[in-house]
């Protein structure tokens, strides 16, 4: 018997995850050790705001400035948004070239690279993780349904009723175990945080925008030399455009498989139309209709399952600077 957990709602995607996880095993978000929401000073804001600028994270800017400035705005995601990567993804040397292009507002063509293997398994890994979860939720409800079977009278006097009831609850167990174990070696899978590259892009993004910030306050309040201060800066922001370049081709790669997946889900609702269609016609008779239907809608919510995964990792995390928009529940 393994360790028991009790299971908590990722804060950002909504998904079950353990209490003892330090990272959500779905969306990579750190769900423990969170840091209170500090007010910031007028001072901070200045700070933050000339750093993202320089990065090419405008914020805060009004309507009309953004739209003038719509090609300076690097890539990001947005809810619900199914653009092709290949017309969104700008790196910061070329946003700079365009800037110097005035009126052109030619879109650069983002060259196509392969997802590494290491990163579709660890995706493939995740998107089972999702069903797995998915099959605890309906065989939890099932439990739960069960166990109002037992509080009956019947049960306390009918035998063979009491019999199947326990039946049952025996077989639930079984499959809940099954399930855990097969949890378990996908948990080991992902490894002890449950992060990959996508995860770690994203906490270095953070991070050397934070020595970013760090470095021009320090620069403000001539805690360093203007030598210093621009070594680093240009140390900071060559590591910070790396990073961004490596998660956006990332992004691109996982859009298509997104697109691939999305494809399929499509394929099996449509047959579930047809079904219906030649079920009416009498080409088939009832049995045989629940009995496809049957395995048709588990396939759909497999499909389900992979593209809400895939969908996670084509945004960036609400948490992060990059937005302050918050997570849809």
């Amino acid at each position: 018997m393994g360790r028991t957990f009790k299971e908590i709602s990722c804060p950002f995607c909504g998904r079950m995850v353990r209490d003892s996880d330090k990272f959500c095993i779905f969306c990579g978000s750190k769900i423990q050790n969170t840091k209170p929401k500090i007010e910031k000073s007028k001072e901070q804001e200045s700070i933050e705001q000339e750093v993202d600028k320089d990065l090419g994270f405008l914020k805060n800017l009004s309507k009309k400035k953004k739209e003038k400035n719509d090609s300076d705005t690097p890539f990001m995601v947005k809810e619900g948004s199914q653009e092709s990567l290949e017309d969104t993804v700008l790196s910061l040397e070329e946003i700079e070239k365009d800037k110097n292009k005035k009126g052109d507002s030619k879109k650069i063509e983002n060259k196509k690279v392969e997802l590494p293997e290491e990163i579709k398994d660890q995706l493939e890994c995740k998107m089972k993780l999702a069903i797995i979860e998915d099959k605890k939720k309906k065989l939890k409800e099932k439990l739960k349904n069960l166990n109002d079977d037992l509080d009956e009278e019947k049960y306390e006097y009918d035998m063979d009723y009491a019999k199947e009831i326990n039946l049952k609850l025996n077989a639930f167990k079984v499959i809940k175990e099954e399930f855990n174990e097969k949890e378990e070696k996908l948990r080991a899978e992902l490894g002890p945080k449950g992060m990959f590259r996508i995860d770690e892009l994203e906490e270095e993004l953070e991070v050397q925008r934070e020595q970013l910030i760090e470095l021009k306050r320090a620069f403000k309040y001539h805690k360093v030399k203007k030598d210093v201060y621009e070594q680093l800066r240009m140390e900071y922001s060559t590591v910070f455009r790396e990073s961004e370049k490596e998660l956006n081709d990332l992004r691109a790669n996982i859009i298509r498989w997104l697109s691939s997946e999305k494809t399929v889900k499509n394929r099996l609702e449509n047959r579930i139309r047809l079904l219906q269609g030649r079920y009416k016609t009498r080409e088939i008779d009832e049995d045989e209709f629940k009995s496809q239907k049957k395995e048709i809608k588990n396939e759909i919510d497999r499909a389900y399952q992979r593209v809400k995964i895939l969908e996670l990792y084509t945004r960036t995390k609400r948490k992060r600077f990059l937005t302050e928009n918050k997570r849809p529940k």
